[in-house]
C-alpha cells in the first residue's frame, strides 16, 4: 500500500555534507561500481523542473525521484492487491556521521511523495486507483475500487518518510566491504472505496466510504555489507544499485471504515468486518535506481 504505499513503498535527494578528508571524488574511486553513490546523491537531482504544486523543498535537501510498484495482503479478505507502478518524488539529506569513525557513514533521511496519476486535483498524494476482486467471508464475488492517498496538514501534504544509512568508504581491513543499515519506510496514509459490488449486483457506500483513522505502514529490509556485483545478504536495500532488486517489506494496519452510508443504510461495520486489521503483509519493489523525478504517464 506504499502502499505501498505501498511502495514502497518503496522508494529519495539534499545538498550532501562529507568529511573534508574524503572528497565525493575520492570516495566514488575508492568505491568504483558500489560507491558512487556519494555522487549521484550529489548530481542525480539537478535537472528536475520547478513546478507549481510540487511539496516545497527543505533547506539542504536534494530533489530526486524512483519509481516503484508493490503487493498488498489483506488477511481478512484473503485477497493479495498489487499497486500499480508509481512515481515517486523523493526529496533527500545525507549527512556524514561526526568523527572519529573507522569508516565514513553517510545518515540518509528522505521524505516521499507519490505523482498523482493523470487528471488528479493534485499533481502529488494520490496513488493509481486499484481495482480489487475477493470473495466476501469466503462465499461471495466481492469488486470494489480502492483508492489510496497521502494525508494533509494545515494545506501540506504530509510525506511518507524513508530512513537508512551506508558506508561512503570501503572497509580495507575486512575485504573491501561496504556496509549497509536496515531502512525504514514509515507513513500514514488515507483508505477510500468506491464502485462496490456483491455477487454482480451494486452496493452503495457513497461517496466518502474510508477509514475512520489513518492506516499506518512500517517497511523495512535486513542490515548487510556489499561491494561490487555481491549483497550479503542478497536481500539488503541498496536504492541507487540496481544488480538486484531493491525490496523492502512490512506490515500495513487498515483501521475500522467509517461514512459508508448509501442508498441502502450505513455499511461501514461490515466492510470493517470484511477488510479492516492490524499486520496485513506488504512488499514494495523500486523500479531502477534513484534519479531525476519522471511523472506519472498514466
Amino acid at each position: 500500500m506504499l502502499a505501498a504505499v505501498c511502495v514502497a513503498a518503496a522508494a529519495t535527494a539534499g545538498a550532501a555534507q562529507f568529511d573534508p578528508t574524503l572528497s565525493a571524488r575520492k570516495a566514488a574511486a575508492q568505491a568504483r561500481q558500489p560507491a558512487a553513490t556519494a555522487a549521484k546523491i550529489a548530481t542525480a537531482g539537478r535537472a528536475a523542473k520547478k513546478s507549481s504544486g510540487y511539496p516545497p523543498l527543505p533547506a539542504g535537501y536534494q530533489r530526486q525521484g524512483l519509481r516503484a510498484t508493490g503487493s498488498q495482503d489483506v488477511k481478512r479478505a484473503e485477497v493479495r492487491v498489487d499497486i500499480p507502478r508509481v512515481s515517486v518524488l523523493a526529496d533527500l539529506h545525507l549527512a556524514v556521521r561526526p568523527q572519529p569513525n573507522p569508516l565514513v557513514w553517510a545518515d540518509t533521511t528522505g521524505r516521499l511523495y507519490i505523482g498523482s496519476p493523470k487528471g488528479s486535483a493534485q499533481p502529488f498524494g494520490e496513488f493509481p486507483a486499484i481495482h480489487v476482486a475477493a470473495l466476501g467471508f469466503g462465499l461471495l464475488p466481492v469488486t470494489a475500487i480502492v483508492h489510496i492517498t497521502q494525508l494533509r496538514s494545515h494545506g501540506q501534504l504530509v510525506p511518507l518518510s524513508l530512513n537508512w544509512a551506508f558506508t561512503n568508504s570501503a572497509d580495507t581491513a575486512n575485504g573491501n566491504w561496504y556496509y549497509a543499515e536496515q531502512p525504514h519506510l514509515t507513513g500514514n496514509v488515507d483508505i477510500r472505496i468506491s464502485d462496490v459490488e456483491v455477487d454482480k449486483q451494486s452496493v452503495d457506500v457513497g461517496a466518502d466510504c474510508h477509514t475512520a483513522t489513518p492506516a499506518t505502514m512500517a517497511l523495512t529490509a535486513p542490515s548487510g555489507r556489499y561491494k561490487a556485483g555481491l549483497r550479503e545478504p542478497r536481500t539488503i536495500y541498496l536504492p541507487y544499485n540496481t544488480d538486484l532488486p531493491n525490496v523492502l517489506r512490512g506490515t500495513v494496519d487498515i483501521p475500522a471504515f467509517t461514512s459508508c452510508v448509501g442508498s441502502g443504510g450505513d455499511v461501514s461495520s461490515l466492510l470493517t468486518t470484511m477488510v479492516s486489521g492490524a499486520g496485513n503483509p506488504i512488499a514494495i519493489t523500486q523500479k531502477g535506481a534513484v534519479g531525476n523525478y519522471i511523472p506519472p504517464k498514466h
